[in-house]
């Protein structure tokens, strides 16, 4: 049905849970920089020194890519890209 309507969730990792922070429309590239610069735009909250991005199932060119828009809003040190488990794929489907 997402890939239908072209809608992808848009997950934000908490102190304790995954919550579901909203919806987002488009190609698959469009709505990750839209998720990126959404969720970096209060730049005061995010350390430079370290980000890490927990991801499921993206490829070495969509992990780069992301990186890139992220070096492209932000000047982050290092970027530490974890896929996630079969089982959070699971809870996020």
């Amino acid at each position: 049905m997402c890939n239908t309507f072209k809608l992808s969730p848009y997950m934000v990792v908490g102190q304790k849970s995954m919550v579901l922070a909203g919806l987002l429309y488009g190609s698959h590239e469009n709505v990750w920089k839209k998720g990126i610069r959404k969720h970096l735009k209060k730049r005061k909250k995010v350390c430079t020194d370290l980000l890490y991005i927990v991801h499921v199932g993206l490829s070495v060119n969509e992990q780069e890519m992301i990186k890139a828009e992220i070096h492209r809003i932000i000047p982050v040190k290092q970027i530490i890209m974890q896929q996630a488990s079969s089982v959070s794929h699971k809870k996020c489907l």
